[in-house]
Order: structure tokens, then sequence, then C-alpha cells
């Protein structure tokens, strides 16, 4: 028998998804205390942060349909080493060269 996933950190997930992908369209200002669980995302560009978007949304999809909530958190877990990599300016401007 297949356990459904929890769905309610899965809405709060979609939520933030939408929130953020308002902010990478410029649309609205993120204050630091909207970023709840990832403020780490706050180092990302607008590029980067509809990426992000993209891929949250196909994760949240993809967890739904599997009933289990490991694609968001591994997609969540990648970003935030991207976000941690891209605080460091010497590899910030060896990636936009």
């Amino acid at each position: 028998m297949q356990v459904l996933l929890d769905l309610e950190p899965t809405a709060d997930r979609q939520a933030m998804t939408i929130a953020i992908a308002r902010a990478a369209a410029n649309l609205v200002q993120v204050e630091s205390q909207q970023w709840g669980d990832w403020p780490w995302l706050q180092v990302l560009d607008a590029e980067d942060l509809a990426t992000f978007v993209n891929e949250m949304q196909e994760a949240i999809v993809s967890a739904a349909a599997g009933g289990t909530a490991e694609p968001i958190e591994t997609l969540l877990n990648e970003w935030q080493v991207t976000a941690g990599a891209l605080k460091d300016p010497e590899f910030r401007e060896l990636m936009s060269r």
C-alpha cells in the first residue's frame, strides 16, 4: 500500500515557490522574512530564481505523483549548495565569464 504524501508541507512549499516566482518576475519585492526556510535564495539573481521556481514546480508535481517528498528535498539541497557557492565573490565572477 502506497503512503500518501503529507500535503501540508507540499502546499507550503508551493506557496513559497509562487512568492519566489513573483519576485523573480520583479512583480513584488521579497522581504527577508518572506524567504521563510529558504533565506539562502537571496543570493540568487533573477535568472537563477526563475530556474529554481521552474525546477521546484516540477519537483512538487513529481513528489505529489510519487507520494514522497524526496524530489523536493533533493532539489532544495542542491540549490542550497549552489547558493552557498554563489556567496563567494570569486566563484560568482568565475561563473559569469
